[in-house]
């Protein structure tokens, strides 16, 4: 789906757009140990961000974000420096379960991940599950599902966003 976003919506949506890619785990090893190599690539993908933030000055950051483990603390860091440079973010949930973790730290990260900006979910069903963290009026439906390229051919942004850093893991 992101690869469809940044390889087809973007170029013909009329918006100037830059691109992060998070893929930090390129193999199934990566995926479930390599804590150093992720480590390294969260450093490099923050000093990226930073550079992306004063250079290119996006008017929204995009940023589809890991809700548990190491992932919820280095999205909550991303978000941080955003909103310390003044930019909005829209977040975009894949998955569920937020409801059910408990524990003070995900309660708080939650909050403060959701306490400003807007969230994207892919179904309305969904809702219930961040209903404790953020208001049910900044959160938007976009189910996953995309027609085509040919839907978004010659639509223009006309609203206060012209320029989107887009953050997500599209390799």
């Amino acid at each position: 789906m992101n690869r469809f976003v940044v390889e087809e919506v973007l170029p013909v949506s009329g918006l100037e757009y830059r691109v992060i890619d998070m893929d930090f785990s390129r193999t199934l090893e990566e995926m479930v140990g390599g804590a150093m190599k992720k480590s390294l690539r969260a450093l490099a993908l923050l000093y990226r961000l930073v550079a992306q933030l004063r250079g290119f000055r996006p008017d929204l950051v995009y940023l589809t974000f890991g809700p548990t483990g190491g992932a919820l603390l280095r999205d909550l860091i991303i978000v941080w420096i955003c909103r310390l440079f003044g930019k909005r973010v829209c977040l975009h949930l894949h998955g569920t379960g937020l409801a059910k973790r408990n524990s003070r730290y995900y309660r708080w990260a939650y909050r403060s991940l959701l306490g400003e900006g807007w969230l994207i979910l892919l179904a309305e069903s969904l809702y219930p599950d961040v209903a404790a963290f953020i208001p049910r009026e900044r959160c938007l439906v976009l189910p996953n599902a995309v027609s085509g390229p040919e839907a978004t051919q010659g639509r223009v942004c006309t609203g206060r966003v012209k320029r989107i850093l887009y953050l997500a893991n599209y390799q």
